[in-house]
């Protein structure tokens, strides 16, 4: 968090909050994000997001007083990785799996009082990269020569191919 100077951490089990104007550390009392979890911190809002692979859910932490909320659960398994644009607040989870089976994003507009998933299916995504100046959401391929380009308004998406005799995929 740039604002309030504070770096999340995970240790797998545990959260942590480190101050680092001071040094000092709070222990968060939240489930760690697990083994291939991850932390999206929106600035913004002071809100922490933990996708909890193992556990198949995402928390929400309040960055004022550090209280997680009940887990989302996610109606496809095994999320996995999390981006978040802070001028929109809308939240991009990876999931193993989804309708088609494959890789899928649920993107979430946090600013709704109840958030559900609207599904981006049919690829095997891979990371997630938000460029907020732009509203465009770039996502990696696992397997394959392609990339994903998400407009954050409409939620459309384009693929780009990539060269796949140089090698260069969308992993």
């Amino acid at each position: 968090d740039r604002t309030r100077h504070k770096l999340y951490v995970s240790d797998g089990t545990q959260m942590f909050v480190i101050d680092t104007l001071t040094d000092a550390v709070t222990n968060i009392q939240a489930q760690g994000a697990g083994f291939y979890g991850s932390l999206t911190v929106n600035d913004v809002t002071n809100k922490i997001y933990v996708v909890r692979t193992s556990a198949r859910d995402m928390v929400e932490i309040d960055g004022n007083t550090l209280a997680a909320s009940a887990p989302f659960t996610f109606e496809y398994p095994q999320p996995l990785q999390s981006g978040v644009n802070r001028r929109t607040n809308k939240l991009y989870v990876k999931l193993l799996t989804g309708p088609d089976y494959q890789g899928t994003i649920c993107i979430q507009d946090r600013n709704q009082t109840a958030p559900r998933c609207s599904y981006i299916e049919g690829n095997d995504w891979g990371g997630i990269v938000v460029n907020e100046a732009t509203n465009t959401v770039y996502l990696g391929v696992e397997i394959g020569y392609r990339i994903g380009m998400l407009d954050g308004t409409t939620d459309r998406l384009v693929t780009i191919p990539m060269d796949s005799g140089t090698g260069t995929s969308g992993s």
